[in-house]
C-alpha cells in the first residue's frame, strides 16, 4: 500500500498506534500524510513500519521521520552530483531542483562551494533535505567521472560514444544505451548566429563551410559588404563543434579555420557576436540571446527551416538531443526519486526559461511546408515523383503535421530510444479529448536512392512497423491509424549527401 491510499485511515488510527520503544513519526514531505508505528528496520532507503494497520515499507526520500528511533542518514547520501556540458547545466538544473523542491514541499538556496562549484541546497526549514553538486565539463570528462563513481547523473548534448559504452560494459556498470540509462528530456538547436546588423540575407550551406574553414574571409565573397568576416567558434572538444564538424566539415574535407575568437562559454560567445556586425559564429537556439540566426540555404537549393518546429520534428540538420545519463550501480531513495523527476522533464512547462524545447508535440499545418513543397516541385531531380507529390499533397490537405516523427538508418528497420519514446507518447496523445475524432495518418518516406516503386513500398513498410509499436506501446484505436508510403516524393533536405538522405528517411504524423 503507497502513502497516498494511507491518508484517511492513518490519520484515523494515529493515536491508536503502538507504543513500542522504537516508535517513530513518518510525516509525507508535502504534509498531508502522518503514520506513527513501530520502526522494524531501516535499509536501503526504506522504512519498515508496523501500525495497528498492517506493516508498511516506505521510501525514505518520501517521508520526514520524527522520534528517538529514526536512523541518521549519510550526509553523504543526501549529496546529488551533477556533470555535464556546461550551459545545459546553467539552464536546466535551477529549473530542475526548484521544480523538484516544490513537489516536495521544500525550496532551494545557492551555495558557491569552495572549488567554485555550484551547489544547490533543497531545505525544509532547517532541515537540509540534499544538496545537488554542479560539474560542469565536457561530455568525455562527464562520463569518465559517472563510470568512476564521481557523480550520480550526466546531462550531455551529444549521445555517449562506442568507446565509452565499451568502459561502462566492462566495469559491470550496464549498456548506457538501453531505455532504463537513457533518456532524451529536452531538444536543442545548434545555430550559426550573427548580429542583428549584419547585411547578409541568407548563406548557402557551402558558403557556411567556407567561413568556418577559413576558406572564406571576407563578407563581400558570400553577396555582403567589403569586410573581413571575424568568426567565434567554440572549443573543438565541445559536441556544438562536434555538431558542425561531422555534418558540414567533414563531408566536404574540412576543418575549423586557426585564429577565430574561441570560448567555452555559449553566452558570452553569443554576446560577441551580437556586438559585431562583421561577426558570424556557432551557438545554439538555447543560448542565441541578442544574436539571431543566420538564414541558410541548403546546396541544392532547399531553404533550411529554423524553428522550434523544426527542430522538434529533427527536419533541421542541426537539430541536437539532450541526454540523461546514469550508471547501474546502487544509490540512494532521494537521488533514486531526483533521476526519476529528471527523467519525466519533457513538457513545455517543464523547460520554461531554459532555451530549451521539451518533446511535446507540437502541430503545422500544410501551408507551412510551403517552401519545402515548392522545393520539390521546381526540382529537376525530384521529375519523377511529382505524381506522388501530388497524391501526397492531396491527402493531406487540410490536415496538420505533428513534430513527432521517426526517422530510420539506411536500410535500417530499428528505432531508437527517443523514437520508442515518441510511440508511447503518440499513442497517448491521439487519445487525447482534441485528437479523438481525428484521423491518424503515418506517412512514410525515403530517400531518393534506388528504384522509385520499391522506394514507396520501403516507406510503406516503414509505416507500417511504426503502427505496429504505437499498437504494442499504448491503448489506442488503431482503427484509426492509416499507414501510408509516398516513397522519396517529399525530401526535407538535399539526397546529395548521406546527412540529407537520413533526414529524408523518416515516419511523419498527420492528423485529419
Amino acid at each position: 500500500m503507497g502513502l497516498k491510499s494511507l491518508t484517511f485511515l492513518a490519520a484515523a488510527l494515529f493515536g491508536l498506534a503502538s507504543t513500542a520503544t522504537a516508535q517513530v513519526d513518518l510525516t509525507a514531505n508535502d504534509g498531508s500524510i502522518r503514520i506513527r508505528g513501530e520502526l522494524v528496520s531501516f535499509a536501503d532507503g526504506q522504512y519498515v513500519v508496523d501500525t495497528v494497520i498492517g506493516r508498511f515499507t516506505i521510501n525514505a526520500a518520501s517521508v520526514t521521520c520524527e522520534g528517538a528511533e529514526c536512523p541518521e542518514i549519510d550526509p553523504l547520501e543526501q549529496v546529488i552530483r551533477i556533470g555535464g556540458t556546461d550551459f545545459l547545466l546553467d539552464s536546466l538544473l535551477p529549473r530542475l531542483t526548484d521544480d523538484y523542491a516544490l513537489a516536495n514541499g521544500a525550496e532551494v538556496r545557492t551555495v558557491v562551494t569552495d572549488d567554485s562549484r555550484v551547489a544547490i541546497d533543497m531545505v525544509r526549514g532547517d532541515d537540509l533535505l540534499a544538496t545537488f553538486e554542479s560539474a560542469p565539463s565536457v561530455p568525455a570528462l562527464a562520463f569518465q567521472a559517472l563510470l568512476e563513481g564521481e557523480l550520480e547523473m550526466v546531462i550531455s548534448d551529444r549521445r555517449i560514444t562506442n568507446a565509452e559504452i565499451d568502459r561502462f560494459l566492462d566495469a559491470g556498470l550496464g549498456d548506457l544505451t538501453t531505455v532504463a540509462r537513457e533518456t532524451i528530456i529536452a531538444q536543442d538547436g545548434a545555430m550559426a548566429l550573427v548580429s542583428q546588423e549584419n547585411q547578409v540575407p541568407r548563406l548557402t550551406l557551402d558558403d557556411l563551410a567556407g567561413i568556418l574553414s577559413g576558406e572564406i574571409t571576407n563578407w563581400s565573397e558570400v553577396r555582403g559588404p567589403d569586410a573581413p568576416i571575424n568568426l567565434y567558434l567554440p572549443r573543438e572538444d565541445t559536441a556544438l563543434a562536434r555538431t558542425f564538424q561531422d555534418a558540414l566539415l567533414d563531408p566536404a574535407f574540412l576543418s575549423y579555420a586557426s585564429g577565430a575568437e574561441t570560448t567555452s562559454d555559449l553566452s558570452e560567445l553569443s554576446d560577441m557576436i551580437a556586438s559585431d556586425p562583421y561577426g558570424i559564429g556557432l551557438a545554439t537556439m538555447s543560448t542565441q540571446r541578442g544574436a539571431e540566426p543566420m538564414r541558410l540555404t541548403a546546396t541544392c537549393g532547399m531553404p533550411v527551416r529554423q524553428d522550434g518546429f523544426a527542430i522538434k520534428s529533427e527536419d533541421y540538420p542541426f537539430a541536437r538531443r539532450v541526454y540523461l545519463y546514469t550508471a547501474n550501480r546502487e544509490m540512494p531513495s532521494r537521488t533514486e526519486k531526483f533521476i526519476r523527476f529528471a527523467t519525466q522533464l519533457s513538457g513545455e512547462q517543464g523547460l520554461s526559461g531554459t532555451g530549451l524545447f521539451g518533446l511535446t508535440a507540437e502541430v503545422s499545418e500544410v501551408g507551412d511546408h510551403g517552401a519545402q513543397l515548392a522545393y520539390a516541385l521546381s526540382d529537376p531531380t525530384q521529375a519523377g515523383e511529382i505524381q506522388g507529390l501530388r497524391n501526397f499533397v492531396n491527402t493531406v490537405l487540410g490536415g496538420e503535421r505533428l513534430s513527432v516523427t521517426f526517422r530510420f538508418g539506411s536500410g535500417s528497420s530499428q528505432l531508437d530510444n527517443k523514437a520508442l519514446a515518441d510511440a508511447e507518447r503518440l499513442a497517448s496523445l491521439i487519445n487525447e479529448e482534441r485528437f479523438r475524432d481525428r484521423e491518424v495518418l503515418l506517412v512514410g518516406f525515403t530517400d531518393s536512392i534506388g528504384n522509385p516503386n520499391v522506394n514507396r513500398v520501403l516507406s510503406l513498410r516503414r509505416a507500417q512497423q511504426v503502427l505496429e509499436v504505437v499498437s504494442e506501446v499504448g491503448e489506442s484505436d488503431v482503427n484509426r491509424i492509416r499507414p501510408l508510403g509516398f516513397g522519396a516524393a517529399n525530401p526535407v533536405a538535399c539526397n546529395t549527401s548521406e546527412a540529407g538522405r537520413e533526414l529524408n528517411r523518416r515516419v511523419e504524423v498527420w492528423l485529419r
